[in-house]
């Protein structure tokens, strides 16, 4: 059954959610895991590709951009050439490449979450963010999902 973990982090902003993102994601690639992010739509996912890229000025994470129909753009390096990167951003529905680690910045529950061996829930400090991450809380909790929370100051 899939594990969901809630991340409550005590700022209010869109990016310190996108940067703890990259922090989960940097640390569950260093393990070897493959990572999938849903994202609300496009502009998002794009959003959340640039700060990839800046997110440690001496490191980079390779991922990719998939929209519903499963089409991609590669966001890796020139230098480094593989089948798949290991972390796909997502938009629409689940393209079901991905059965690790879900990070759900969206503001629905990704329909496959249920396929993925963990599921992370990032909360920020702000009212439309809460509202939706307590129904997520809620839907998991009422199908007897392991739910864990961690504070992160």
């Amino acid at each position: 059954m899939t594990q969901i973990d809630f991340y409550v982090l005590n700022q209010a902003t869109a990016i310190a959610r996108f940067h703890y993102a990259c922090r989960l994601s940097e640390k569950a690639l260093n393990q070897g895991h493959h990572i999938a992010i849903t994202l609300d739509n496009k502009e998002h996912a794009q959003t959340l590709s640039d700060y990839l890229w800046s997110f440690k000025p001496e490191s980079f994470l390779p991922h990719s951009l998939q929209d519903a129909e499963g089409s991609s753009s590669d966001e890796e390096s020139p230098n480094h050439k593989s089948k798949q990167a290991p972390i796909a951003l997502l938009w629409g529905e689940d393209n079901e490449k991905h059965h690790d680690i879900l990070i759900n910045l969206g503001n629905k529950i990704p329909e496959g979450f249920s396929r993925y061996q963990r599921t992370f829930e990032i909360v920020i400090q702000e009212d439309e963010c809460l509202k939706t991450t307590r129904s997520h809380f809620q839907f998991y909790r009422e199908r007897g999902y392991p739910l864990k929370s961690h504070t992160v100051g």
